[in-house]
């Protein structure tokens, strides 16, 4: 888009040139006749600029059909990685809960295991 939006401004600036180029020598022709060709150029690079114009919107047009169908594909993914986000945050609770747990179950183990230390050296003793 931006090599024909430069083509095009390059048309204009020759256009626009060989207006003036027209109009400083006309030469053999009457002021009629260069302001006649200088029209005509005018018309040849206004009808190219429109032509430009209608093909950009068109590419826009098509850039803009493509994005939406971009976001329909991307959506389900979006979702899917917002339910594994949420499953991965539910996961690891659940391993924070069982980890609670078994530090108690750790904790109960220890103070049993003194208790029957103390009581076998009691029995000993």
């Amino acid at each position: 888009a931006a090599a024909q939006s430069a083509g095009s401004d390059a048309d204009v600036v020759a256009a626009f040139e060989r207006v003036r180029s027209l109009a400083l020598s006309a030469g053999g022709e009457t002021d009629e006749d260069a302001i006649l060709k200088a029209r005509l150029d005018l018309r040849a690079a206004l009808g190219d600029l429109r032509t430009q114009v209608f093909a950009l919107l068109a590419m826009k047009g098509t850039f803009e059909s493509q994005a939406g169908s971009l976001a329909t594909k991307l959506e389900p993914l979006v979702r899917q990685q917002e339910t594994f986000e949420a499953g991965v945050v539910a996961f690891h609770e659940e391993l924070r809960t069982q980890l609670v747990e078994l530090n108690g179950n750790r904790d109960a183990l220890a103070t049993r295991e003194q208790a029957l230390v103390q009581r076998v050296a009691e029995l000993e003793g």
